[in-house]
Order: C-alpha cells, then sequence, then structure tokens
C-alpha cells in the first residue's frame, strides 16, 4: 500500500469539509540512527521541502500546522517562507523505547536545534515527550496539551452495558489498551484468552 493510498480516505473528509488538498508524500527523517543514513535522509527532506514551499506559495498559507515529528520537509520550507508554524510532538525517540531514531553524535542536539529553531510554537501531548525530545533547557514557546478524550468515556455505565454496546461475551474478560498495538507500546501479541502471552 502507498503513502497516496494511506492517504486518500483523509482527504476524502477534508474535501467532504470544503478543504482543498494536496498530499506530498515524505519520509521519516528519524527512521535510522545511522550517521551515513541520516545524512541521506537530510538531503532528501531538504528536496522535498522545495515541494512544500511551492504548495505554500501557491496557496496563499499564512500558518503551518505540523502533526509529527517525522515532517522536518514541512517546517523547513515554512522557515524559509516565513511563515507562522505549530509542531504537534507526540512520538518519542529509541533510548526510552519509542520509534525515532536520533541520528548518532550530533543527533539529539539537532533534534533540538530544529525545534526551537524552525517553528513558532511547540506543543508536546505530555512531560515525557517534551522532556525527551527537548530536554530540560525547552523554550518559551513550548506547551503542554494533553491528548483530547471525548467525554462519553467518562459517563457512568455498567458492565453489562458496555460490554453489550462493544459486542462482548458476557463472561469473558476484558483487556482495555487505549493506543495503537504496536511493539513499542508493551501490547504482546498475539495471544490467547486463560494462556500466558510468550
Amino acid at each position: 500500500m502507498s503513502y497516496l493510498d494511506l492517504a486518500d480516505p483523509f482527504e476524502k473528509i477534508y474535501r467532504a469539509e470544503g478543504c482543498t488538498t494536496e498530499v506530498i508524500p515524505h519520509r521519516n527523517w528519524l527512521r535510522s540512527g545511522s550517521l551515513l543514513h541520516a545524512s541521506k535522509n537530510w538531503i532528501r527532506e531538504f528536496r522535498t521541502s522545495r515541494l512544500f514551499e511551492k504548495t505554500f506559495a501557491r496557496a496563499g498559507v499564512d500558518i503551518v500546522y505540523i502533526n509529527s515529528l517525522v515532517s522536518v520537509s514541512a517546517a523547513l520550507a515554512a522557515k524559509r517562507c516565513n511563515l507562522v508554524t505549530i509542531w504537534h510532538l507526540r512520538e518519542l525517540l529509541s533510548d526510552i523505547g519509542g520509534e525515532m531514531h536520533a541520528p548518532r553524535l550530533i543527533g539529539r542536539h539537532l533534534i533540538r536545534y530544529v525545534l526551537r529553531h524552525f517553528c513558532t510554537q511547540v506543543v508536546c501531548i505530555s512531560k515525557a515527550v517534551e522532556y525527551n525530545l527537548l530536554g530540560d533547557h525547552h523554550s518559551a514557546n513550548t506547551q503542554i496539551i494533553p491528548n483530547g478524550v471525548d467525554r462519553i468515556y467518562f459517563e457512568k455505565k455498567n458492565k453489562k452495558e458496555a460490554r453489550e454496546a462493544l459486542g462482548l461475551p458476557a463472561k469473558l474478560p476484558v483487556i482495555g489498551i487505549p493506543g495503537t498495538l504496536r511493539p513499542l507500546k508493551g501490547a504482546r501479541l498475539p495471544f490467547q484468552i486463560g494462556k500466558k502471552s510468550p
């Protein structure tokens, strides 16, 4: 499945709401800790940033909202276009089990430099994300705004109603994991009810 296939459902939703959309495929600049691979990633991101720059100019963009640490090419373009940029961070680095790999030697310093100088406002979803990505010396342009939860999750229901709403059998044990099922979350899959996970 390609990047464009993944983006298509979201494009349809935004278009239905009257938004103009454009997909610019770009890759994760922190997918490898090797200095050689990181350098290649940076060159690729710099090239992709030119596409973002042209798109921003053509669309008359006033503000750029970046929803992932992955999108450094958009941040580079926004900086060159002198646009107000909000960078929303939720990822963690691999040193504490996250998916992002800081390049060796200068990697963490480079990430912190980019986050401090390539956006107007940084928004982190938790203190853990803020500390892991920015360290102790984060700037005044950093705010923590936890992920929102719909109030329906706090409405009291008895166990029977909750199970019925989710289509769950009345007697089997239920384990809830509030997040995507990925290795970094620590959920060991596959498993079977009544058996220990490997």
